[in-house]
């Protein structure tokens, strides 16, 4: 992990749902080509309105990508990001901090169980 840094990389894709997921797969796998622990934390947060008309829609679907990344591949993948029809927007900004960080964070909720939320319970407690 010599010079590797940590980054975030915000993306919104066309508000398909179907292809935003399949588009969010496709950029984790070459991520993870770059990423020697292969780690990425990737936060799906639907689709979203937007402040103002992207390449003529008013919603996206936003996805964020934490990673860590050697420098010389951020250029590659904006080039990604550039050519590919599906994403309306994106950004990529360098993090601070640790790069154990983000394998503390996969490893943790990798670990934790998901249970369904009753959505009773929650209106209840409020």
């Amino acid at each position: 992990m010599d010079n590797m840094n940590m980054y975030e990389t915000i993306v919104i894709f066309q508000p398909d749902e179907t292809i935003a997921k399949e588009e969010i797969k496709k950029f984790t796998n070459i991520i993870q080509e770059w990423s020697k622990p292969k780690k990425v934390k990737v936060e799906d947060m639907g689709i979203k309105n937007l402040a103002y008309e992207v390449k003529h829609n008013n919603r996206g679907y936003y996805a964020v990508f934490t990673h860590l990344c050697y420098p010389e591949h951020i250029n590659e993948l904006e080039r990604y990001f550039r050519k590919d029809d599906q994403v309306l927007k994106f950004i990529i900004m360098k993090r601070d901090g640790d790069p154990s960080e983000l394998e503390d964070y996969v490893e943790e909720t990798s670990k934790q169980e998901h249970k369904p939320v009753d959505v009773l319970d929650i209106i209840y407690n409020l």
